[in-house]
């Protein structure tokens, strides 16, 4: 499960680190699951962003290439797959309208958040 630490908050002169848990339910996997079928499978994220998406499919069986235009959050999704060095996760960073990949590279193309 994924953890996100926002911003520090300042409570009375105090700096307070708040954090939560992305999806403690599981509902984003079960539907995952049921969108198709992982396992074996070429995919691409568009948007990556801290490749929590990308974790999530790689852990469903599919090797996964995110893309990112921004540096930053590539850079913390490599410091997140290192945790998990099983996973098969690739972070890229660069631009989802020119993919510097050849056609037909991936099987599915996923996009989270990225609207």
């Amino acid at each position: 499960m994924d953890s996100v630490e926002p911003p520090n908050k300042s409570v009375q002169g105090t700096e307070v680190l708040m954090s939560f848990e992305i999806d403690p339910e599981q509902n984003e996997i079960r539907a995952l699951k049921e969108a198709a079928l992982w396992a074996g499978r070429l995919v691409l994220e568009i948007g990556g962003g801290d490749g929590r998406l990308a974790r999530r499919v790689a852990g469903l069986g599919a090797s996964v290439t995110a893309i990112d235009p921004r540096e930053g959050l590539v850079r913390s999704a490599v410091v997140k797959a290192l945790e998990s060095p099983s996973q098969r996760t690739r972070y890229v960073v660069g631009d989802g309208r020119r993919l510097p990949f050849s056609d037909e590279t991936f099987d599915t193309v996923i996009f989270g958040w990225s609207l």
